[in-house]
């Protein structure tokens, strides 16, 4: 019952394509200094789509899955610095990780060994990445645990103000403006690293709760390799208008907040809700 509950959290309905102009994150540290900037994102699904107008045949054995392309636009000095991320269907073919250097003026492939390296200062790592979970299925253990309810913020809609306004602070807790806190069920999985690819790897031990209607994660804890508690880790689905379907709730469109209780830091992230867009939404 667990590898039912991964796959359909890996698999979740995403759009085509999706795209976020000028989200924002901020890390915010034990004396409560801020760093911040701001991104541009594009999400494409390329196989399994259920889109209308979207090929439906099987991918062949070499097809990409989905890719992401992320820019930052703020600082200045690190503007323009781009990751395309891409992933396949075979779900065995690690993924391919590329970043552009503004500064060298040329792109280079980077190692996905490294999957516990923070991205750009923040708390989250590669592992963390589509919206809450992004680790090779091939290398991972899930156990599930039990359905049970819980509170959560779904459908969010955070403030289009400068962070930290609109939030309760020094948690940058979201305020009940934003939507309502929801009771909802969940599976609860217990996911660890294989024998063979635990050695090394940051986390020990990754308890995720997944929505089980939608099967999106909502909140996690994160262990260390001496299964001592780390980071909470919560992530606040917003819907996205689907031409043709109508408002969703789909991997890349949310509000996430990870806290590192051990080091006394946190990393929050969100979607501009009126930039947030899908398929014949997107910009030219």
């Amino acid at each position: 019952k667990g590898w039912k509950v991964m796959l359909n959290l890996w698999f979740r309905y995403m759009p085509n394509l999706l795209v976020d102009k000028h989200g924002a994150g901020c890390t915010i540290n034990s004396l409560g200094n801020l760093s911040c900037e701001a991104y541009d994102i594009v999400n494409r699904q390329l196989s399994y789509s259920t889109d209308r107008g979207v090929p439906v045949a099987a991918p062949a054995p070499d097809a990409k899955f989905a890719t992401e392309w992320f820019m930052l636009t703020e600082p200045e000095n690190q503007r323009y610095t781009t990751t395309l991320i891409i992933s396949y269907a075979d779900l065995a073919r690690p993924e391919e990780v590329y970043v552009f250097l503004p500064a060298l003026r040329r792109y280079q492939p980077i190692s996905t060994a490294g999957r516990c390296a923070a991205s750009s200062g923040m708390d989250f790592t590669s592992e963390d990445f589509r919206s809450g979970f992004d680790s090779d299925l091939t290398e991972i253990q899930a156990d599930y645990v039990n359905r049970r309810k819980m509170i959560a913020y779904v459908d969010s809609s955070p403030p289009e103000k400068p962070f930290p306004e609109g939030f309760f602070m020094p948690l940058a807790w979201p305020m009940p403006s934003w939507a309502k806190w929801q009771v909802r069920d969940v599976d609860v999985l217990s996911i660890k690293k294989i024998p063979s690819k635990a050695a090394g790897y940051c986390y020990g031990r990754r308890v995720l709760y997944a929505d089980a209607n939608f099967s999106g994660p909502l909140w996690q804890e994160l262990y260390d390799s001496h299964q001592q508690l780390w980071k909470f880790y919560e992530v606040a689905p917003q819907r996205v208008d689907v031409p043709g379907i109508g408002p969703q709730n789909v991997p890349g469109g949310d509000l996430e907040e990870i806290w590192d209780v051990r080091n006394n830091h946190a990393t929050f992230a969100a979607e501009n809700a009126k930039s947030l867009v899908a398929n014949e939404n997107a910009p030219a």
